[in-house]
C-alpha cells in the first residue's frame, strides 16, 4: 500500500500530494482513531487518523484545529509534526504524521529498560518542560498519561497527542481512570469542558501520577482490581499509598526521597488551586536532578580515589 504525505499549506483542510509512504501497518485501534507505523524512504513514522465512519463535521473541525496548532508548535519536548497523509482508499483518509519513537512511551520504557533513577528523573524533568511550554501558550494537554509521553532515541521526553482527546476520548468510559484528577472524572462523566486553568491543574495532577509510575515502575492504584473501585476512590480524593508492600519493594530498587513524595502529594491536592503550577513542578525537578547528579559525581569520584 502507498499513500502520500504533505504538510498543510494553510488552515483549509486541503492536503496536496507529496512524498511516498510505504509499508503501513496497524499498531492499535481506539474507538474513533487508528495508530499506524509506516515508512517515508528510510525513515519510520507514526500515523494517527480518524476513521471515516467517525469523521463527523465537528470531529473534522477539531482535527483541522489540531493540525493548525501542531504546524507552528516547535519545542524540543513536543513530538515533531511532519505533515498529513491523505489516503482515500483506506478507513483513515487523513492522518497526522510524526517520527516513530522506537523506545515507546515513558512507562513502557521504564519497565523494559529499567534505567537508573537519574535517567527516570531526567525524563520527568524534560517532560515537565514540554508541559510548561504548552501552559505558557495558553494550552492544556487535557488527558495526560504515560502513552502521551514518548521516549526518543537519545532518551529525551516528547509530549504527544495534544487535543486528540477532544474527538476520541471524550467520555469517562474512554479514559484510563488512574491518571485523572477527580474533577476530570466528573467532567468526563458529564461530557462537559473544564476552563483552561482547570484543565492545566488537571495536567499537573496527572503528571504527579506519571511521576509515581515512572519512579515505581507500575501504575498508581495497582492494588485496586476494578475500574469502578478506582473511580470511586479517586473521585473521593484518595491518593496512592506510599506504604504499600509493593511500593516498598520497588522503592528499595528505585528511588523516592521525601522531597519527591511531597511534590507528588502537592500535585494530587484535591483542591486544584492548591496544586503547584507546571512551571513550579519543572523548577523543583530541575533542582532535584542537579543535586542528584552532583551527588552521584561526588560518590563516583570518591570511589576512584
Amino acid at each position: 500500500m502507498s499513500i502520500t504525505l504533505s504538510a498543510p499549506q494553510s488552515f483549509t483542510g486541503e492536503f496536496p500530494d507529496g512524498a511516498l509512504i510505504q509499508n503501513k501497518w496497524s499498531i492499535y485501534r481506539k474507538r474513533r482513531t487508528d495508530i499506524w507505523r509506516a515508512r517515508i524512504g528510510s525513515k519510520e513514522v507514526a500515523l494517527r487518523g480518524f476513521r471515516t465512519d467517525s469523521m463527523t463535521e465537528k470531529a473534522l473541525k477539531e482535527f483541522k484545529e489540531e493540525i493548525h496548532n501542531l504546524s507552528w508548535m516547535n519545542h524540543p519536548n513536543i513530538l515533531p509534526f511532519l505533515g498529513v497523509v491523505r489516503d482515500t482508499n483506506s478507513d483513515n483518509p487523513r492522518c497526522i504524521v510524526s517520527p516513530w519513537q522506537l523506545n515507546g512511551d515513558i512507562l513502557c520504557y521504564v519497565q523494559w529498560a529499567e534505567p537508573p533513577t537519574l535517567v527516570r528523573l531526567h525524563l520527568l524533568t524534560r517532560a515537565s518542560k514540554g508541559l510548561v511550554f504548552l501552559h505558557e501558550i495558553d494550552m492544556a494537554h487535557g488527558y495526560l498519561k504515560p502513552t502521551h509521553i514518548l521516549v526518543s532515541d537519545d532518551t529525551d521526553a516528547l509530549i504527544c497527542d495534544m487535543g486528540a482527546t477532544e474527538a476520541d476520548e471524550r467520555t469517562a468510559a474512554d479514559r484510563e481512570t488512574c491518571w485523572l484528577a477527580p474533577e476530570a472524572l466528573g467532567s468526563a462523566l458529564l461530557q462537559v469542558r473544564l476552563e483552561l486553568s482547570d484543565e492545566q491543574a488537571c495536567d499537573v495532577y496527572s503528571f504527579g501520577m506519571i511521576m509515581y509510575a515512572c519512579l515505581a515502575g507500575f501504575k498508581p492504584f495497582a492494588e485496586l482490581k476494578t475500574s469502578a473501585l478506582m473511580y470511586a476512590k479517586i473521585y473521593k480524593g484518595t491518593k496512592p499509598r506510599r506504604e504499600s508492600d509493593e511500593w516498598r519493594q520497588k522503592w528499595k530498587k528505585n528511588w523516592c526521597t521525601d522531597e519527591m513524595w511531597n511534590l507528588m502529594m502537592r500535585c494530587w491536592s484535591t483542591n486544584p488551586k492548591e496544586r503547584p503550577s507546571m512551571k513550579e513542578v519543572h523548577k523543583e525537578l530541575e533542582t532535584i536532578e542537579r543535586r542528584e547528579m552532583t551527588l552521584e559525581y561526588m560518590l563516583s569520584s570518591t570511589c576512584c580515589i
